[in-house]
């Protein structure tokens, strides 16, 4: 078993988000979602989820932004993007919502009229194409302690396929993580559905000590990038630190398929602290995101007045600190 990232015009596409891949679109199609994958010219493509939206007609949402093909230029890039508005009319798509990728796909976009309506925040990403002593050198000091600990208390990590039906304990654990925390995630019956449908990239790692199940973390593999997708740890699973030893496991595993990161989700450093630093501290790094973004032809006008004033007000700041200026 190994996952590899697709190849678009001879070239291979970038390991996608969970968003942008095809077991995504897959899930949703199985779920009965309207949703299609467009060509962005030679450079890459992207998913595309359709509904009614009154007066705006056909609304399309744009999950996880472009995927492009490696080594694609910024010009390349750009081009792609600035055809998207023929793109959406040619669809019948009178406004579309972009949740960019990166800040460069953003800068793009605004240029071209896109107005931003959520700003982007950082997510963790923990790489997996380094060695496993350079990935362990990697992680930090108290979240190596916790896992040498874990190693040291005989706490025994295996691996299945995840099955709803078999791993039923997770999604009700889950259910009543969210209720209790006041959180929301992906419905659990996506997480159900990709397991049916894509058995083989729905991966559970399960920690077990002296008969006792101490927790479990679910990814889901997506040609070539993986995304911790839901977990569970109970109280002596926390105190013997078996989510450490599960991810480090977990990741060596999947680097062993041709897994090339994973993705960990967003960093949230005032309401979950905690999980902010378990997620950096196995040596993953901070990536920022791009804002999620809205094009209509009505209010495209509107998007590169506030895109001028934007760089207006950006080059200001440069130009009281010129020397020359005083």
């Amino acid at each position: 078993m190994s996952f590899h990232s697709p190849i678009l015009g001879g070239r291979r596409l970038t390991p996608p988000g969970l968003a942008q891949s095809r077991l995504y679109r897959e899930v949703l199609q199985a779920l009965g979602r309207n949703c299609h994958m467009v060509q962005l010219g030679d450079s890459g493509r992207a998913t595309l989820i359709l509904r009614r939206a009154g007066p705006l007609g056909v609304l399309a949402l744009m999950p996880g932004g472009p995927r492009w093909r490696q080594n694609a230029s910024i010009t390349e890039r750009r081009e792609a993007l600035y055809d998207l508005p023929r793109l959406l009319r040619r669809q019948g798509i009178g406004a579309l919502i972009t949740n960019c990728a990166t800040p460069l796909e953003e800068k793009i976009l605004r240029t071209e009229g896109h107005l931003p309506l959520i700003t982007g925040g950082y997510e963790a990403q923990l790489d997996l194409t380094a060695t496993e002593a350079q990935r362990r050198a990697r992680i930090k000091g108290k979240w190596r302690n916790r896992l040498v600990r874990a190693e040291a208390a005989g706490v025994r990590v295996t691996r299945a396929r995840f099955s709803a039906r078999r791993h039923g304990w997770l999604l009700q654990a889950e259910a009543a993580q969210r209720r209790a925390r006041g959180y929301r995630g992906l419905p659990l019956t996506f997480t159900a559905t990709a397991a049916q449908i894509a058995p083989d990239q729905a991966q559970l790692f399960i920690a077990h000590a002296g008969g006792e199940r101490l927790g479990a973390m679910l990814f889901l593999v997506h040609e070539g990038a993986a995304s911790y997708h839901i977990g569970h740890l109970t109280s002596a699973g926390r105190a013997r630190a078996a989510h450490n030893l599960i991810l480090w496991q977990a990741a060596t595993w999947l680097a062993g398929q041709g897994v090339a990161r994973i993705d960990l989700g967003p960093i949230e450093t005032e309401r979950g602290a905690g999980l902010a630093r378990f997620k950096l501290g196995c040596g993953a790094a901070p990536v920022l995101r791009g804002a999620s973004c809205l094009y209509t032809r009505a209010t495209a006008p509107l998007g590169r007045v506030v895109a001028g004033l934007s760089r207006i007000a950006a080059r200001a700041p440069a130009a009281r600190n010129d020397p020359s200026c005083r």
